[in-house]
């Protein structure tokens, strides 16, 4: 029996949702209808997706015995996330979401979604996001919806802000997700815009591109910001950045001659002090 897209859709939204640990999860051998093996850059490009901004569309599964599931549509998906536990960048038990449906029903689901869902792009995931926190949903919200993190829905906030002519680049495929991260974590468009069409070809690697926006900037790590306080920085008034994509959560101060006022005035107080304490 041939589904049409509405019998798919209504099958598919009837199904329960849960969350299922990673390592229960087996791909369907004869519930797949995708027969060959998945492109292996194809799926590196979507774990390093999934990983940065989580797992937007459930696995559709089918229970199977001892607890286990078999996915029979998002052999894809499921095999990113199996990429990312065997390098360690996921738990071997991560929570999944997916939808279980009827066993008679699965193969022709399987099939309806390889013709009627045409996969997201992320960008379109970003902007869907985007909409979402709009409408008036909270962070919070949105991420325990999604089964992913406040900070990857922030994340995603953050990349559907960039500039709308790189995010078309990135849609072409000449700008990679991980290029386009770094853009991001500046709010300029002009400045996204600026490095991109500057930097070298050879020279379009995020680390390299990182050191382009952070030029005139001062890392929260810089001995005279550590002397003055981030804290008592900002207080001053001076603006700040922080970069949502790294891992130690960066801080550069923005406004060099506040830090240097501030920093001078502290000296002068802790001179002061000194100078007021009676010698010996």
């Amino acid at each position: 029996m041939k589904l049409s897209k509405a019998q798919y859709q209504a099958v598919v939204d009837a199904a329960e949702t849960q969350l299922l640990p990673l390592d229960k999860l087996d791909l369907s051998t004869k519930l797949q209808a995708r027969s060959q093996s998945p492109d292996v850059q194809g799926v590196a490009a979507l774990a390093q997706s999934i990983h940065e901004s989580g797992l937007l569309q459930n696995l559709l599964v089918v229970r199977a015995p001892k607890g286990r599931a078999e996915v029979c549509a998002g052999g894809r998906r499921w095999s990113a996330l199996k990429l990312l536990a065997s390098q360690g960048r996921i738990a071997q038990n991560y929570p999944v979401a997916v939808r279980v449906v009827p066993d008679d029903a699965a193969l022709m689901i399987s099939l309806s979604e390889n013709i009627f869902r045409e996969a997201l792009h992320p960008a379109d995931e970003f902007l869907a996001f985007q909409k979402l926190i709009a409408q008036g949903r909270s962070v919070e919200d949105v991420a325990a919806a999604f089964s992913v993190t406040p900070l990857v829905v922030k994340r995603r906030m953050k990349l559907a802000e960039v500039s709308p002519n790189l995010l078309q680049l990135f849609r072409a495929g000449e700008i990679g997700l991980d290029c386009l991260m770094v853009l991001a974590s500046v709010d300029d468009h002009a400045r996204q815009e600026q490095v991109w069409a500057q930097a070298p070809e050879w020279q379009r690697r995020p680390e390299a591109l990182r050191r382009l926006l952070s030029q005139g900037e001062i890392s929260g790590n810089d001995p005279v910001a550590q002397f003055v306080g981030v804290a008592a920085y900002a207080q001053a008034g001076g603006p700040l950045r922080k970069d949502l994509f790294s891992n130690e959560d960066e801080v550069s101060l923005l406004d060099g001659a506040l830090l240097e006022k501030l920093a001078a005035e502290k000296l002068q107080s802790v001179a002061q002090q000194l100078r007021s304490v009676p010698t010996v």
